[in-house]
């Protein structure tokens, strides 16, 4: 393959770090990231590649990391509303023939006739006020910039230590970008709503919405390869359930999805219905139980007990705490006219607001076009096998979770779900770079539907979940690709580093539960 000209789509963690891992690989297929000292990081005398341009539809680096006191609607604007493409639909886009002749100096400008197109883009931040790292902080960053230091980050002066507030993630995302001169390689206000091939090249048409003229400025470009760097909060999944439509509609304010969640002002002496029993649902109960007049949380499960494999793991211990002041409650069989039924037949009603922390879809609105019809680039679905009213988040027909078969120049990255994120991203940008620069090659075609194969095995649900320890093995699988010589991240762990702060959280936990930390 000859890669030259790349494109990325977002610049959040995993954008900004593919572009500098790219920009830093030379043309003999070596790296320049030899060392954790960014001084010593250089560009290198002669790129491997001549071209790398990241698409963000923000104005400024980050990505989920973006803090936005606005937010995206606090509920799908649709009946459809687990689906993710009613959630969020194709714009109306022109055609390839349309496009012919414009370019990002002349694009095709036509005017904005809904507003609902822009509300529709759910690229508004996830983050709250109060959120804070479930990652140590030493681990929320990328060996490309390692010795990158945050004010306020140290055991001293931060309560969340070894963790960071989501300021401080921003503020190291915004140090990263100055220190390597990222921004001047990418393209703000800009949405990626088409890519597709055509002949050796992948089409990229993008958008720029200016709301002030009411404008939509169109382009499209050539690249000799693509990287999705989306991330995996943007989208958010809400289970279908019987009368949920009628009961929004006649109880509007009431429901909401964690993407829009900001801080506890709107539920405070509430009575409220927490649905969801993952990461985020636990970091609310922890501001939602002094703040609320009552607290009822409803988990994935049939009946009131809380059921799940690692009894050991803390959120699990948390949820099995029968001293807590919180309702628990089965997952919901049907909305009432006041209220809800659960699983078990209980009937609960009056709630002031009800909160949905049941995730996000893996989704790429781009790749689901017209002219991507016969293709399947990628293969997203539920993610639990027994339930098909699930969030979709299991991929297929991607080897490594990284290069599309049969077309490794279409990549993803952040697949991979687990709590190393930042450096598991650059783990999968390494082989890229190492791929594409020609230092490594992939195995046959057959051999990458194997590795597909094998990952599902015994699996019906968690398919892209790893931990800690079990995600060791897939960095170094990643790393078999690499340009030659760039620094091996892998001595950079440190044994049951996660494991011993995960106590922290649960302290934190309870301190914020009881009221002796406040928000």
């Amino acid at each position: 393959m000859s890669v030259k000209r790349i494109a990325i789509v977002g610049a959040g963690p995993s954008g900004l770090v593919s572009l500098n891992e790219f920009l830093h690989t030379n043309s003999d297929g070596t790296s320049t990231i030899t060392t954790l000292k960014s001084d010593n990081i250089l560009l290198p005398k002669s790129p491997a590649f001549e071209e790398v341009v990241v698409f963000e539809q923000n104005d400024d680096v980050g990505g989920v990391w973006l803090y936005n006191r606005n937010y995206d609607p606090k509920f799908p604007n649709t009946d459809n509303y687990s689906d993710p493409f009613s959630v969020r639909p194709n714009l109306n886009t022109p055609s390839d023939e349309e496009l012919e002749g414009y370019s990002k100096s002349n694009p095709l400008v036509k005017p904005i006739l809904e507003d609902k197109v822009i509300e529709n883009l759910w690229n508004k931040s996830a983050v709250y006020d109060d959120l804070f790292t479930n990652v140590p902080n030493r681990l929320m960053r990328f060996t490309s910039g390692f010795d990158i230091e945050v004010d306020g980050t140290d055991k001293e002066s931060n309560i969340y230590y070894p963790f960071v507030s989501h300021d401080k993630v921003l503020e190291y995302l915004k140090k990263y970008a100055d220190k390597f001169e990222l921004r001047k390689y990418i393209r703000f206000n800009t949405v990626v709503e088409k890519v597709f091939k055509k002949g050796e090249k992948w089409i990229v048409v993008v958008v720029q919405f200016d709301p002030i003229n009411r404008t939509e400025r169109w382009y499209k470009e050539e690249f000799d390869a693509v990287v999705c760097s989306v991330g995996r909060f943007n989208v958010p999944f809400v289970p279908q359930i019987e009368g949920l439509t009628e009961f929004n509609k006649t109880h509007p304010g009431v429901l909401s999805h964690t993407k829009s969640f900001r801080n506890t002002d709107d539920f405070k002496d509430k009575k409220v219905l927490l649905v969801g029993s993952s990461i985020s649902a636990i970091d609310l109960l922890q501001y939602f139980i002094p703040d609320c007049k009552e607290v009822w949380l409803s988990t994935n499960s049939s009946t009131t007990k809380y059921v799940d494999d690692d009894a050991n793991d803390w959120m699990s211990q948390v949820l099995r705490d029968e001293s807590l002041p919180i309702h628990r409650c089965p997952r919901i069989k049907r909305f009432l006219e006041n209220g809800v039924e659960f699983q078990d037949g209980t009937i609960a009603t009056d709630f002031d607001r009800i909160l949905f922390a049941t995730g996000y879809h893996l989704s790429y609105p781009f790749l689901h076009i017209e002219e991507n019809k016969d293709k399947e680039y990628i293969k997203i679905g539920s993610g639990d096998d027994y339930q098909p009213n699930y969030a979709r988040t299991k991929a297929e027909n991607v080897y490594l979770y990284i290069f599309t078969i049969g077309e490794p120049t279409l990549a993803h990255i952040g697949l991979c779900h687990n709590p190393l994120f930042f450096l598991v991203a650059e783990a999968d940008v390494i082989a890229m770079a190492g791929v594409w620069s020609g230092a490594k090659e992939l195995p046959p075609i057959e051999k990458q539907k194997e590795w597909c194969a094998n990952r599902l095995k015994g699996k019906t649900s968690k398919f892209q979940m790893y931990d800690e320890n079990t995600i060791i093995p897939y960095i170094e699988d990643c790393y078999k690709y690499s340009p030659n010589n760039r620094f091996d991240m892998t001595k950079i762990f440190i044994k049951d580093e996660v494991k011993e702060s995960k106590e922290v959280l649960k302290t934190l936990f309870y301190k914020y539960a009881s009221g002796e930390l406040k928000n």
